[in-house]
């Protein structure tokens, strides 16, 4: 399941994305330098999204009634 933001994140700062599920902290497998591999878990592309945004890769479906928050810095 992949989410575009509105804005593009700058390269430098992709390992400081925080997501929140339902209000649990997900892991940033991009920091980690690894993949994600479950719906706990989730990779950041800095221009991935399309018009050049950022994209998030969650490792599994997520479900439409989860509400996701995402938070960084520009």
């Amino acid at each position: 399941t992949t989410l575009d933001l509105s804005v593009a994140v700058p390269s430098t700062l992709v390992n400081y994305v925080k997501v929140y599920k339902n209000g649990m902290f997900m892991k940033n497998m991009s920091a980690m330098g690894d993949t994600a591999a479950d719906s706990d878990e989730f990779n950041v592309s800095a221009t991935g999204g399309s018009g050049g945004v950022a994209r998030l890769t969650f490792g599994a479906a997520i479900s439409a009634s989860d509400l996701i928050v995402v938070d960084f810095l520009v």
